[in-house]
């Protein structure tokens, strides 16, 4: 078996805001739920829970992180999205995934995952305010 790289600690505590939404439950998904005693809800909170960047950008295939984030990506491919050129949003991508690449390589993670993507996406927004 790969050995897994260096996961970041991950802050499970849901600060983000609450969402009440209405989706269709596929009936094999029901039922796959039911057989297991698994809560719906709570299968679909634990997926969402484990979309990781870093495991779409290490294209890893074996851990949680990555089934859970190449679910996410494979749709990301479905909603057909034209990518515009733009050089700022490019250099702030290269940074932050340096960074991120950075951050799982060190033993001692001084910064932590959640406020490394948190400030990435900080920083695009406001670039993307500007324009």
């Amino acid at each position: 078996m790969r050995q897994q790289p260096n996961r970041p600690t991950v802050n499970l505590e849901r600060s983000g805001p609450n969402l009440t939404i209405e989706i269709f439950l596929p009936a094999t998904f029901q039922m796959a739920c039911k057989q297991l005693g698994v809560d719906e809800q709570e299968a679909i909170q634990f997926w969402i829970d484990h979309i990781l960047i870093v495991s779409y950008l290490l294209k890893e295939e074996e851990d949680i992180y990555s089934l859970a984030t190449s679910v996410f990506a494979a749709y990301t491919h479905t909603i057909h999205i034209t990518a515009i050129p733009d050089k700022v949003k490019r250099e702030i991508c290269i940074y932050y995934t340096q960074q991120t690449i950075a951050l799982i390589s060190e033993a001692d993670h001084t910064k932590s995952y959640t406020a490394l993507i948190n400030e990435w996406y900080q920083q695009l927004h406001k670039h993307n305010n500007r324009q």
